[in-house]
């Protein structure tokens, strides 16, 4: 066969399955006209069947039994907004395209706890809309339910999605057909999300954000990240935090809260609540006599901590920490730990007598009927 014979073969064969991309089935599913080029229109009647759009990346299991009749189930692919982060559903959780709309006709008010629906995420780590690697973990399927939305617990649709090659752009059919017949783009796929529903509507991944969680880390006030003296034998180390282990990823709001208080020296009155912190992308620790402790340290967006000198004057400032309150601040790009201390120019004299010095960690949003845990 020429090189010609064959282009006109793989063109015919592309086209001759144009009429079936979009539906799979473990029942008799008709499928119809459809809005849009990743959208799809199918019949399924009570022996159930799988309806999944043109490029794989979104579709629903419903079981034998669930419908009554024949129904026509529509999945429809929705635009994705220009700003990364918003979606259809009413949420300010962050939402990640592709969205599809869900619905039947007639009208099902309650599919029972059955039905599976499945949508894939953009799988192109350069897109502007592909959910960030640390947050894969937390990404729910979540649909709209009157003025509020539902969260779906994660359940497997492998079986019928194909998360391979997806974007955020709504592909044309052409561009669809010859993606099935050629081999995928060697981006990193997760599988998709599903969840079972009782009801249809448009769907959407969101992240859940870290758990609504206050944590609350005693801090002794000898604990340094900074240059020490070397008479300051009595100095210790840091509290080191991963967030990670919290529920945290670089991005989120993170509320950050003093408590207690220290004495400066043994004998003195427990006034002392001065409490500094930095982000690092490491949990390595040097020793006291290192004047950059932290070689991980990454800065935030709240100003540095101008730190007094030893009592030799040799500068102890580092540029990337900052003072804790009660502050709230975006973890930056490539941090996953938090160093938490006391600024002093001599650590060895300082004393907690009661021991109520200490740092509570939180979501910015967290509900405080929510009890704290403590490490």
């Amino acid at each position: 066969m020429n090189r010609r014979s064959q282009s006109i073969g793989f063109a015919s064969a592309a086209f001759a399955l144009l009429p079936f991309l979009g539906c799979g089935s473990s029942g008799p599913v008709t499928p119809q006209t459809t809005p849009n080029a990743d959208s799809t229109t199918a019949t399924v009647g009570s022996a159930g069947g799988i309806v999944v759009v043109p490029t794989g990346a979104a579709g629903v299991q419903i079981p034998a039994g669930v419908l009554t009749q024949a129904t026509t189930v529509t999945v429809q692919r929705l635009p994705t907004a220009t700003v990364p982060g918003t979606g259809p559903l009413p949420t300010s959780l962050r939402q990640y395209p592709p969205y599809y709309e869900f619905s039947t006709s007639p009208a099902v008010a309650n599919f029972g706890d059955s039905v599976r629906v499945g949508v894939c995420q953009v799988t192109d780590p350069s897109s502007a809309f592909y959910p960030p690697e640390p947050t894969h973990q937390r990404l729910r399927l979540a649909h709209r339910v009157g003025s509020t939305i539902e969260i779906l617990q994660p359940v497997d649709v492998s079986d019928f999605l194909r998360c391979t090659g997806v974007t955020a752009s709504l592909p044309s059919r052409v561009q669809r057909l010859f993606s099935l017949l050629s081999p995928a783009t060697a981006y990193a796929a997760h599988g998709g999300l599903g969840g079972k529903v009782k009801s249809f509507s448009p769907f959407a991944g969101v992240d859940e954000g870290p758990k609504n969680i206050a944590t609350v880390f005693p801090v002794s006030p000898r604990a340094a990240f900074l240059l020490a003296a070397p008479q300051d034998v009595n100095v210790e180390a840091a509290v080191i935090i991963d967030l990670a282990t919290l529920g945290f990823v670089a991005g989120d709001l993170v509320r950050l809260e003093r408590l207690g208080n220290f004495a400066f020296v043994s004998t003195g009155p427990e006034t002392g609540i001065s409490m500094i912190a930095v982000f690092s992308s490491s949990n390595v620790l040097l020793g006291p006599a290192f004047a950059a402790r932290v070689p991980g340290a990454i800065a935030s967006s709240l100003p540095q901590y101008v730190t007094q000198p030893l009592v030799n004057q040799t500068p102890t400032d580092i540029p990337q920490d900052f003072s804790v309150g009660n502050t709230t601040v975006a973890i930056p790009s490539g941090a996953r730990f938090l160093f938490v201390a006391v600024p002093d120019p001599f650590y060895g004299d300082n004393v907690d007598a009661d021991n109520n010095f200490a740092i509570r960690v939180s979501p910015a949003s967290f509900v405080a009927s929510v009890s704290a845990s403590k490490m």
